[in-house]
């Protein structure tokens, strides 16, 4: 039950003050975070302030979560991020869980970019999914983008485009590669 386990998790947040007066917070990526009253930002309550917001999300008291996650979300946090967009998406604000997957996302993090696309696509907005997932592809595209490129694609009928960028990916630019094939080297004797 959340009533015995919120309280618990609440004392472990070092930035946690019972009249919430500003701490001086650090990120693990960001550094200092002055004047902050927030939980979470600590490296070692991240993951605390994560676990808080599953637990009320299962409640669901789905405001509180998004209390907690939006500051961590805020300064970079892509876990927090992408929890957030989950907690948005469950209580149907689809435009703002789109904006945190995205970020997310664009931090690496694994499954996010599945959920931008996927809500974009229930919005109707395949252009703009394709635009966003060329604006975050290089050379290195993960799986998870060309992936969702190729879903994006077959949903606009454009099956040729899907077949290509599942098989020889993005080019430097964003756009999708033409067929090429790899030539084995001729051996040369004498």
């Amino acid at each position: 039950m959340i009533t015995s386990t919120v309280p618990a998790l609440l004392s472990g947040l070092p930035c946690y003050t019972k009249d919430m007066t500003p701490h001086h917070s650090r990120d693990r990526r960001t550094g200092p975070i002055p004047n902050v009253q927030c939980p979470g930002l600590h490296e070692n309550s991240t993951r605390t302030s994560i676990e808080l917001a599953h637990l009320l999300q299962q409640e669901p008291r789905h405001d509180e979560a998004i209390a907690v996650l939006t500051p961590l979300a805020t300064v970079g946090s892509s876990q927090a991020q992408h929890e957030l967009a989950k907690t948005l998406e469950a209580k149907e604000k689809l435009d703002e869980a789109i904006v945190w997957y995205q970020k997310s996302a664009e931090d690496g993090t694994f499954g996010a970019a599945h959920g931008a696309v996927r809500l974009m696509l229930r919005a109707e907005r395949a252009s703009e999914a394709l635009a966003w997932l060329r604006s975050i592809s290089d050379p290195d595209a993960s799986h998870e983008r060309v992936e969702c490129a190729e879903w994006v694609l077959a949903s606009m009928g454009r099956d040729e485009e899907a077949k290509r960028v599942r098989s020889y990916g993005w080019e430097p630019d964003g756009s999708i590669s033409t067929p090429w094939s790899i030539t084995p080297p001729s051996s040369k004797e004498g």
